[in-house]
């Protein structure tokens, strides 16, 4: 099972503080421009922290980088003319991206939104954002965190890692159309709390142990594959499944107290340590 001392939530607060913190500092730069009603961010192959915000323009987005990020040679802007979604590539090395409503409702992408990272410790947190398109995330091989934190997908939502222990965490989330995790070699963790997932949702776990934990969440079809490894699903007592599919999962956790499961994104190691596996035949390979 995967033990990571991560906190999404905290890794999100960190950057929002650096964000006051820190200026350009020209240890990266992220080229920025609006490409066909587009907007499309490129790094380099240094390590990239990139804030894109809402405003009250539905095509207008703010592009600020952080911790000596300069964007376009200096602190960043605002864009208009964004009509065709986002293609944000950030290259190599350790890049962090938070995408967030900021002082508005909410974030809505107009358009299909596509993130790719080579080789890295990667940080992507969407926040408050609303993804009526197509929504594609490519992280390379590192320790990777995906946050999604009360978001909407309209348009279906794959997430890909390479290898190493990478966390996954959609919380206060839905989607209409197929949502897709599918992780590389290493100690992986998924969490999705408290969201409807009213199309097919598919975990491909990885080699290596990993686990998936549920708490308050609703899926119409649910498959879970934990490939090689010790695997296991952490579930309460409230999750429900049309339709579940387990395949390569060797435990299954029942958490009586639903707060558990959300602590887990802050003191994951201690309920890793609280809950006992158990044995049941309706896990194993399938």
């Amino acid at each position: 099972m995967a033990r990571r001392n991560a906190s999404a939530l905290a890794a999100a607060a960190l950057l929002l503080l650096a964000a006051d913190a820190a200026g350009a500092g020209g240890v990266s730069e992220v080229s920025v421009v609006v490409k066909g009603g587009a907007l499309v961010l490129a790094g380099d192959d240094g390590p990239s922290s990139v804030i894109v915000r809402a405003t009250a323009l539905a095509d207008t987005f703010t592009v600020e980088g952080i911790a000596g990020t300069n964007v376009n040679g200096g602190a960043g802007g605002a864009f208009p003319g964004v009509t065709r979604g986002f293609k944000i590539d950030l290259g190599g090395g350790d890049n962090e991206l938070l995408l967030t409503a900021g002082e508005q409702p909410l974030l809505v992408v107009p358009g299909a939104f596509s993130y790719r990272s080579a080789s890295g410790d990667d940080l992507v947190v969407l926040d408050h954002a609303n993804f009526p398109g197509k929504v594609a995330l490519n992280l390379g091989a590192g320790a990777d965190t995906v946050f999604g934190y009360v978001c909407a997908f309209a348009g279906g939502l794959r997430v890909t890692t390479g290898d190493g222990d990478d966390l996954v965490v959609f919380d206060n989330s839905e989607s209409a159309s197929k949502f897709a995790v599918n992780l590389g070699l290493g100690d992986d963790d998924v969490m999705v709390l408290d969201g409807v997932f009213a199309a097919r949702t598919s975990l491909l776990l990885g080699p290596g142990g990993d686990a998936a934990r549920f708490h308050a969440v609703q899926f119409d079809q649910l498959s879970v594959n934990g490939s090689s490894g010790s695997d296991a699903i952490v579930r309460t007592d409230d999750f429900l499944a049309a339709v579940v599919k387990l395949t390569g999962i060797d435990g299954l956790a029942i958490v009586p107290d639903p707060n558990q499961v959300t602590a887990a994104i802050s003191d994951e190691p201690g309920l890793v340590r609280a809950i006992e596996l158990i044995e049941d035949e309706g896990t194993g390979p399938g």
